[in-house]
């Protein structure tokens, strides 16, 4: 699978959705009602997916609003994390992936559980599926290049 294994305990992670949530909510009081609840936009399972770069602050409010999903830094790299376990949760991982970079990595593209409504359902899961769709088109496309180019030079080897 397209991630990689972590242990969230260990001091050199930072918990970006918290604390651009905590900013945007405030932390749950009594007098707060609407604010973070103390496990809200924070990993659970020990696995870190990673992006290209540093989603936006509106990427990661819409990652944690819309995903069972986070995101998380460690050492200048950013990475998605999961905010639930126990079920097949790729849906919400593409569509973090999707919101947080435009595009499903391949390697996580093949991957994704394609019964409708696991975790998305609706224009989310039409979203995902077509994410999928076209990072796997680009790279038929890309071998279908590399296929003719490889032809062209088989041909001039054997002239």
């Amino acid at each position: 699978m397209y991630s990689i294994d972590t242990n969230w305990d260990d001091n050199s992670w930072e918990f970006t959705s918290r604390n651009v949530m905590v900013k945007e909510k405030g932390e749950w009081t009594d007098e707060n009602e609407d604010g973070l609840q103390q496990d809200d936009c924070y990993p659970m399972m020990n696995y870190a997916y990673p992006l290209r770069h540093e989603p936006s602050k509106e990427a990661i409010i819409e990652i944690d609003e819309e995903t069972n999903c986070c995101v998380v830094e460690k050492d200048g790299e950013f990475y998605l994390g999961l905010t639930g376990g126990g079920m097949d949760f790729t849906q919400c991982i593409g569509l973090a992936y999707l919101i947080a970079q435009t595009h499903i990595p391949l390697e996580f593209a093949v991957e994704v559980c394609t019964q409708h409504g696991i975790t998305q359902s609706g224009d989310n899961f039409i979203r995902v599926m077509k994410g999928c769709q076209d990072t796997l088109k680009w790279k038929v496309a890309s071998y279908q290049t590399r296929l003719k180019e490889i032809a062209i030079i088989i041909g001039e080897a054997k002239k």
